[in-house]
């Protein structure tokens, strides 16, 4: 399997989406939330 590594746009955030995203941060390494949960609570 080949890796293909390519640069990510850069987006603005909320400062909501901000908070959301710092406590997933947060959660994931206590509770190991799922990748799949994550995308959808921060809406990927």
């Amino acid at each position: 399997m080949e890796l293909k590594i390519s640069a990510l746009d850069e987006e603005e955030v909320t400062p909501q989406e901000l908070e959301e995203i710092s406590k997933l941060m947060e959660e994931t390494p206590r509770e190991g939330i799922p990748w799949n949960q994550a995308k959808r609570e921060i809406g990927l």
